[in-house]
């Protein structure tokens, strides 16, 4: 027996025994759906149903047709007429249909509606077919809707919320205005606790009907989310018994910072969150409490910002790249390792085994087009991590970064935010220039929103004290005295009660609020108040074993004390994975209890911690992580001249990447691959800093000849500088000064340092004569020191200035002799491959500019051999480069092809000038030779643009030449043609 289905609701469809029927026209179709629905009907209501606008015998006959017609279609008589006035569906004919099953029994089935019937079924000129449609659909839906609350209700009750969510999400879908499926969707979400999505569905609503309707949500759906988000506060204050995290109000701010998050999850057009206000207004707070709302499926990384590290370049970037290297780990996302090396030159924590901390880089051209590479590849890194899960990154206190984080969190979120990272930033109102300039260029380009709170009224203050202390009857009069007193000021106002909780009346507080501060601290033991005095002296956070260590006390015993601060909230605990760290509750709380002490008491602990901190230093480039704490202590224990030495070796560390010229370039020697840049308002700043300090010592007999070492590292660090800017002369008086003091002083380390300087100052200049002084002065130092890398060193500038000066037999030489000293170096420290790559790459521009070509080919592939073993990624384009020239040069296309094209894939990867003009223009002419004349031309475009760009001579006269030799070559492939 056959087997007709029938698809009513949702868009209709008809299968017999599985096979889908296709009607010969649309009112045969509309005559079958009836009758499914009706069982049998009259002729005459099926005329008149159909064809109303016909005659009477025309209608008749069209009803006959259409009859026949559906037999036909389904090759059996699924129609027939009993009596000559009725048409009914065959009953011998067995038919399951969706309508039967949704209404079965008097009885509604929900799961049987797939969406409303007859959905987008019309038919032109039948109005009361039509009207049948309209009258059945809504009976239906009617049905469904008044089943599916019943269904909603009973499912509430016995918490079965994913049936709650479905019957909820299908009514909103049926009618988008019905306000009420929202309410229940809504109430379901606050009973899990996802009030994430009580914003999401709250957000969508109100979009909804602003946009199609230019009106709110009802008043009954307003009060049921401002009783969500009450209801979540009181949660959140339930939770935390110790009041870390009592709130109160904002709801307001809550719902706009929600709003924005909403947009931000859907992939929306959004604007990322600054909270502003004065201090202790409850920022934190209210970031805190919108954390918790967060679906488990956004990563977020936090960090803060501190007052005693505002000079501190990228300082608030190191936890965030802490973070980032857990979650790359943790979501196995690979990160190519030429990017990890980069940013580990700025972030250490980025390091890995795998690397190899180098000596010099051969590629690097000046320093801001470094600083951009390492830009892009930050940017790339926020981008892969961001594309696997959406981002949000939190930076308290912003109006302690310094510009080039904030300059850095701009471009992130200028070229990133956009699509997958928000920002969630907290800021004191009434802050600088430069929190100013921030927040005006993302709001010209709409990524940011800023919240801000202000103080609470006296009827918050009111209701914040009845929610904090229920169980205390307050009287108006004590009420209007907290307000008074406190000025609604959050911060205040918890202490305030906190003291009235611990002491029992209001009558022990002092009318001044420093007097609650001291209540505060009331009651605790002495071993607890030392300890916390202790704490108060570290700007940030402190570790158990940096307290163990400064205090002497037992593990234990400092447990229990820490313990005993954290059950009265005046500390708290956090978790960084690897270690335990401690915090006062508030910088406010941090600084009362600072100043409270006696200034030589804060002057012996500043002492012992800055100690501690120097103590552990490992003479590597994580040294530099610890330069500001440094700096800030020995500065607070009266010790100028120690925090002088960690200052010149901070900014040392800045200004080594602006200033100093590298080997490929300029033959030049970096101790450590710095990628920071600094502007010249920024540096003139640090280095007039350092020159007050320097002065004010100058003046003290004690520790001269101490001081006259910093001092002479300042002359080398501002002659540095000033040459860098172009003021020679200036510059060049700055060095001689240094090498003089140096050499009085029998400094020699630093010394070589002033001799280098004055020779690269001699290549930039091209003065051979005061190159080869220099050179040799060096060669006589690094002999008697015996210090064969320093020998290693001018060596190489030594074969540099036979080099420039056409001596290319003299040159080779020096080079080889710089590599035996670097090779005997590699086999103890194994630090050196880099310089011995680089001897060999310049063994091979030696032998290219004697036409040697074949001879320089191998050069050049040792050089590359070196990197390939080490996984040395960062001087492998030059190297390419220059093998790709020599073939070219030989004639041998083909040989020259891998050269080049590894050179330009590394070039893109790490964004690097030099030297990339000289690859695309030699591609050029490889591309001629091929006669792809199309790529050619893009190749030379793009050499154009990369030496314009860079604005170097050298690589301007190459590609002048390769133009000169394209067109020749193109000439001649016409000719011959």
């Amino acid at each position: 027996m056959n087997l007709i289905t029938v698809q009513l609701f949702n868009t209709p469809s008809v299968l017999k025994d599985g096979e889908k029927i296709h009607f010969p026209f649309r009112k045969a179709e509309a005559l079958f759906y009836y009758l499914v629905v009706q069982g049998q009907a009259t002729r005459d209501d099926l005329v008149h149903l159909l064809w109303s606008e016909c005659h009477e015998e025309i209608g008749r006959k069209n009803l006959r047709n259409a009859m026949y017609k559906i037999r036909k279609t389904f090759d059996i008589d699924i129609i027939v007429s009993p009596q000559r006035s009725i048409v009914m569906l065959n009953p011998q004919v067995k038919i399951a249909c969706d309508l039967h099953d949704f209404i079965k029994e008097n009885q509604v089935n929900l799961d049987a509606y797939a969406s409303l019937f007859l959905k987008g079924f019309i038919i032109k000129g039948a109005l009361e077919f039509e009207e049948w449609v309209s009258r059945e659909r809504q009976y239906y839906q009617d049905q469904y809707v008044q089943k599916a609350y019943e269904e909603i209700g009973q499912s509430f009750k016995l918490k079965a919320y994913p049936l709650v969510e479905k019957y909820a999400n299908t009514l909103i879908q049926l009618d988008e205005y019905d306000e009420r499926a929202y309410r229940w969707l809504m109430g379901c979400y606050v009973e899990q606790g996802l009030y994430y999505k009580v914003m999401e569905t709250y957000q969508g609503l109100t979009d909804m009907l602003k946009t199609e309707l230019g009106i709110a949500p009802d008043i009954r759906t307003r009060k049921m989310f401002e009783e969500a988000l009450q209801y979540q506060s009181d949660k959140q204050n339930n939770k935390n018994e110790k009041n870390t995290l009592f709130f109160h109000g904002r709801a307001k701010e809550l719902t706009e910072m929600n709003k924005q998050f909403t947009l931000f999850r859907s992939s929306r057009s959004y604007g990322s969150i600054m909270i502003t206000g004065e201090a202790g207004i409850g920022k934190t707070t209210l970031k805190d409490v919108f954390l918790e709302t967060l679906p488990n499926d956004i990563l977020v990384i936090q960090a803060s910002c501190y007052q005693a590290e505002e000079n501190y370049l990228l300082k608030p970037w190191n936890p965030i790249f802490s973070q980032l290297v857990n979650i790359i780990q943790q979501e196995q996302i690979k990160i190519p390792l030429i990017w990890q090396e980069m940013i580990a030159s700025i972030f250490p924590i980025f390091a890995t085994d795998e690397m190899n901390h180098l000596a010099i880089d051969v590629t690097t051209g000046p320093g801001s087009q470094q600083y951009q590479r390492v830009q892009e590849v930050i940017l790339g890194l926020f981008q892969k991590i961001s594309n696997k899960k959406k981002l949000v990154l939190v930076f308290e206190d912003l109006q302690w970064m310094d510009r080039m984080s904030l300059s850095l969190l701009k471009i992130i979120l200028l070229r990133i935010a956009p699509r997958n990272v928000f920002l969630l930033g907290t800021c004191r109102s009434g802050f600088d220039e430069k929190i100013d300039e921030f927040m005006v260029e993302l709001n010209r380009y709409d990524v940011i929103e800023k919240v801000e709170i202000t103080a609470f009224t006296k009827k918050e203050v009111a209701g914040f004290i009845e929610k904090k202390l229920p169980e205390y009857p307050f009287k108006e009069r004590q009420i209007h005295e907290i307000y008074e007193e406190t000025e609604g000021n959050p911060f205040f106002l918890v202490e305030y009660l906190n003291v009235l909780q611990d002491h029992g009346d209001v009558t022990t507080l002092s009318p001044k609020m420093q007097d609650v501060l001291k209540s505060r601290l009331m009651g605790i033991s002495q071993e607890a108040r030392q300890l916390i005095n202790l704490i108060s002296i570290f700007f940030d956070k402190v570790s158990l074993e940096v307290l163990k260590s400064i205090s002497g006390k037992d593990e234990l015993l400092l447990v229990q004390l820490l313990n005993e601060l954290q059950s009265r909230y005046l500390i708290r605990e956090i978790d960084e994975g690897d270690k335990v760290v401690f915090q006062l509750t508030h910088q406010k709380l941090r600084d009362f209890i600072y100043q409270q002490q006696p200034k030589s008491m804060r002057k012996v602990f500043h002492g012992r911690i800055a100690s501690l901190l120097e103590g552990n230093l490992q003479n590597n480039q994580w040294d530099r992580m610890h330069y500001s704490k440094l700096i800030y202590h020995f500065s607070k224990s009266g010790d100028p001249m120690a925090a002088l030495k960690y200052q010149i070796k901070n900014v040392n560390a800045y200004l080594e990447f602006n200033h100093e010229l590298f080997p490929a370039l300029n033959g030049e020697y970096l101790e450590q691959e710095q990628y920071f840049y600094l502007t010249k308002k920024e540096a003139t700043t640090f280095l007039n800093e350092i020159q007050e300090s320097l002065t004010s010592l100058l003046d003290k007999p004690n520790h001269i000849e101490v001081i006259q070492g910093l001092e002479i590292e300042f002359l080398h660090m501002k002659g540095r500088f000033m040459i860098r800017e172009g003021k020679y002369t200036c510059g060049v008086e700055y060095i001689k000064k240094m090498i003089h003091k140096a050499l009085d002083h029998e400094q020699y380390e630093i010394l070589l340092k002033g001799y280098r300087q004055m020779i690269y100052y001699g290549i930039q200049t091209h003065q051979l004569p005061l190159m080869e002084i220099y050179i040799e002065k060096g060669l006589v130092i690094a002999e008697k020191l015996e210090d064969l890398r320093e020998s290693g060193y001018f060596l190489r500038l030594k074969g540099r200035h036979q080099m420039m000066n056409n001596e290319y037999q003299e040159a080779e030489g020096f080079f080889k002799k710089s590599i035996e000293v670097f090779e005997q170096l590699d086999q103890d420290a194994n630090n050196y491959a880099l310089n011995i790559a680089a001897a060999y790459d310049y063994l091979g521009e030696v032998k290219r500019c004697q036409n040697h070509l074949e001879e320089a080919m191998g050069y050049y592939d040792q050089a590359i051999a070196i990197c390939q073993e080490r996984k040395i990624f960062k001087s492998l384009m030059i190297f390419y480069t220059h093998g790709g020239q020599a073939a070219v040069e030989i004639g041998d296309y083909q040989r020259a092809k891998p050269y080049l094209k590894k050179a330009i894939v590394l070039y893109k990867q790490i964004d690097v000038l030099w030297g990339r003009a000289i690859a695309e223009g030699y591609m050029t002419l490889l591309f001629i030779h091929e006669k792809k004349y199309d790529k050619a031309l893009e190749s030379l475009k793009r050499a154009e643009n990369f030496s314009k760009r860079l604005n170097n001579p050298n690589e301007q006269a190459i590609v002048n030449q390769i133009k000169v030799k394209a067109a020749l070559l193109i000439d001649a492939a016409n000719e011959g043609k």
